[in-house]
């Protein structure tokens, strides 16, 4: 069955907020400057300097798996960074 849109030729921040309707979450951080993302410890090439990664914090932690799963579905990566979720779209 084809969804609509294809996940495929959703745009990231479609998919996110697709996932925000789905969950209740927050966006702590998405798109970052250099600066921001060396003073937070980021990587040199953060996907956030793209507009490309956000930071999520779920108000309840016990939906983590379902929340991975969809995003997966989506064609996302999902890290699990302790306190808080980072979604991306993966590199190529």
């Amino acid at each position: 069955m084809q969804r609509y849109p294809p996940q495929d030729t959703m745009r990231f921040e479609d998919k996110i907020r697709c996932l925000a309707l789905c969950f209740n979450l927050s966006v702590t951080s998405w798109i970052r400057s250099r600066k921001r993302n060396a003073d937070v410890g980021g990587v040199a090439d953060s996907r956030h300097l793209l507009g490309l990664a956000v930071d999520v914090v779920l108000d309840d932690p016990g939906t983590r798996e379902h929340f991975t799963k969809m995003a997966t579905q989506l064609k996302l990566e999902v890290i699990d960074e302790g306190n808080h979720l980072h979604v991306q779209e993966p590199r190529f």
